[in-house]
């Protein structure tokens, strides 16, 4: 499930964010990990497939709730800590951006993002 998000090409160019980067190959499970400088604990986290022509949700978690899935993760993709998530059997498909979203128990807010590319017979790929 995708939703429409409005942006100005020229505004949305990943080479000017901060973003860590993560290598796999296809069919291993890889962690996305929030990395704190502060003790204040996460309460909500919102993890994103950024895509030039969508954003798609892929989990939210929550300290207390249930947590709420991407349509097309919800079977792959799991809550492994406060401000970690594990996505199983990564495919060629999920390289690329992704985006996370906390809020903290203090009410501090903030954003990040997450580059994940493959490393496959010793030439390195990306989908952006």
């Amino acid at each position: 499930q995708c939703y429409l998000l409005w942006v100005m090409k020229w505004a949305f160019e990943f080479s000017k964010l901060s973003v860590d980067h993560l290598i796999t190959k296809s069919g291993e499970n890889v962690t996305f990990k929030y990395w704190s400088n502060s003790d204040v604990a996460v309460n909500r986290m919102t993890w994103e497939r950024v895509q030039p022509d969508c954003v798609d949700l892929i989990i939210q978690c929550a300290d207390s709730e249930m947590p709420v899935y991407g349509s097309d993760y919800q079977n792959r993709v799991e809550c492994i800590s406060e401000s970690s998530i594990l996505l199983r059997d990564v495919t060629a498909s999920d390289y690329g951006m992704y985006r996370f979203s906390y809020h903290k128990v203090n009410g501090e807010n903030g954003t990040g993002w997450i580059k994940l590319t493959t490393n496959s017979n010793g030439k390195l790929k990306e989908s952006i």
